[in-house]
């Protein structure tokens, strides 16, 4: 976890100040934020408060315990979510201009073909759903590899028409 000494020395080597320098932003000695940020002392409620002003952060972002690990998986997970967004998104288009380019909509087929695209169709669509609302790694894969499979029967189905 983080504490709020690893903050506050986190925000200051951020900022590029030094010890000193922010000992006399804050009315404070250099000795003072040197037990802050090893974790001997807190600040007082007045001192954390002019430490936000000063940072412009929100006083509950220093007294929160959220770990840097946490913060950084959530981004990680939200990147690869909205990567496999994109690579659906690719794919259906992929499928739309594959279909369009085949001259498939001119031709007659088959109640058993249309059946089966409307099928491919709705499961892509209920992936994206699930994409949308879902959390972890192992079903983002899933959700790409979902389409791809979709993507492969759609290009069978086409060349055998």
């Amino acid at each position: 976890m983080d504490s709020l000494g690893y903050k506050l020395k986190t925000l200051r080597t951020q900022k590029k100040y030094t010890q000193e320098e922010l000992a006399k932003q804050l009315f404070v000695t250099r000795q003072t934020i040197s037990k802050w940020e090893n974790g001997k002392t807190v600040p007082d409620i007045q001192t954390l408060n002019r430490i936000c002003d000063f940072y412009n952060i929100q006083l509950s972002f220093l007294l929160s315990e959220e770990s840097s690990e946490k913060k950084e998986s959530f981004h990680n997970e939200k990147l690869i979510k909205y990567l496999a967004i994109c690579i659906n998104i690719v794919i259906v288009m992929i499928l739309i201009f594959n279909l369009i380019q085949s001259a498939f909509f001119l031709h007659t087929h088959s109640v058993f073909t249309w059946f089966i695209l409307f099928l491919l169709g709705v499961i892509l669509l209920a992936n994206m759903i699930i994409l949308f609302i879902s959390t972890g790694y192992k079903l983002y894969v899933f959700n790409v590899v979902v389409p791809v499979l979709i993507l492969i029967i759609v290009q069978a189905i086409v060349r055998n028409q």
